[in-house]
């Protein structure tokens, strides 16, 4: 009888323990929330966000999976906390080593599969691995500024163009 009891106890106690899952809106409510980074707020774009909902729209995500991707980006908060960092490439590159290996870890435990780059472009592919889904960049990632691919088609055209003249011109000159 004692054993019954302390049976029933146990499994009672055991019942009243909880287990924290996080399902996919949950996932989606703390990819949105912002977070205190040296000061600042920093937030996921609204691309980001866009994305992150066409991806759980197509596939599911288990609670499991939900809650140890939750718990990964705790870790990259933490992280970037450490660094007061408010982008990826703000980042020393210990923490930028150790965010690379953390999506390398979702990826193999977990049904989301991505790689993220030194440099901070995030791939997601779709649910075979190696189809890509999306590609994310930091917003600071350093681009060119001050032309663009219609100069150079123009200076592309005018050398042709001078070219032609040059050519016709000694011919002319050589007749």
């Amino acid at each position: 009888m004692k054993k019954g009891i302390l049976a029933l106890l146990l499994v009672m106690l055991l019942g009243i323990v909880n287990v924290k899952a996080i399902s996919e809106n949950d996932l989606l409510a703390k990819f949105k929330q912002g977070y205190e980074v040296g000061g600042t707020v920093v937030k996921a774009s609204s691309y980001q966000v866009s994305e992150a909902e066409r991806y759980l729209k197509k596939y599911e995500v288990s609670d499991a999976d939900a809650t140890f991707i939750s718990n990964k980006i705790d870790e990259v908060y933490e992280l970037a906390k450490a660094d007061k960092a408010k982008s990826f490439t703000e980042l020393s590159d210990a923490n930028k080593a150790k965010i690379v290996s953390i999506v390398a870890e979702i990826s193999n435990k977990t049904s989301v599969k991505a790689t993220l780059t030194n440099n901070g472009i995030l791939t997601i592919y779709e649910s075979d691995g190696k189809t890509i889904f999306t590609q994310i960049k930091d917003a600071d990632i350093t681009k060119q500024t001050g032309s663009n691919n219609v100069m150079f088609i123009v200076a592309g055209v005018v050398s042709i163009l001078g070219a032609f003249y040059i050519v016709k011109k000694s011919g002319k000159a050589n007749a």
